[in-house]
C-alpha cells in the first residue's frame, strides 16, 4: 500500500510533467498533445497496436499548424512520436 509521501511525490511529478508539456508546446507549433481518441486515431494511422496508446505524450507532425481545427497526417513518415522525461533536479554543467 502506498504511503502519503508516495502520494505527495506523485502530485509533484505530475505538476513537473505537466509543465515540461507546456514549455515543450510552446517551442513548436508542429507538435501536439492528443487526447485519448486522438491517440487512437494515430495509432491506426501509423499501423500500430492500440496497446501503445500511453507511450508517448506529444506528437510532432512535419508541415502542420496547431492553430488549424483539424490535423490532417498525409504521409505516417512525417509523424515523430515522444515520450517526454522531466524533472526539476538541477544538472551538472
Amino acid at each position: 500500500m502506498a504511503n502519503a509521501h508516495s502520494f505527495v511525490i506523485t502530485l509533484s511529478n505530475n505538476r513537473t510533467e505537466k509543465e515540461g508539456l507546456e514549455v515543450v508546446l510552446n517551442s513548436s507549433q508542429d507538435l501536439f498533445h492528443p487526447d485519448s481518441i486522438g491517440r487512437k486515431k494515430l495509432l491506426t494511422i501509423l499501423g500500430l497496436k492500440i496497446g501503445y496508446l500511453k507511450t508517448f505524450d506529444l506528437v510532432r507532425v512535419s508541415g502542420a499548424d496547431r492553430k488549424d481545427k483539424l490535423l490532417e497526417i498525409p504521409n505516417p513518415k512525417s509523424v515523430t512520436l515522444i515520450e517526454l522525461k522531466t524533472t526539476k533536479k538541477a544538472f551538472a554543467r
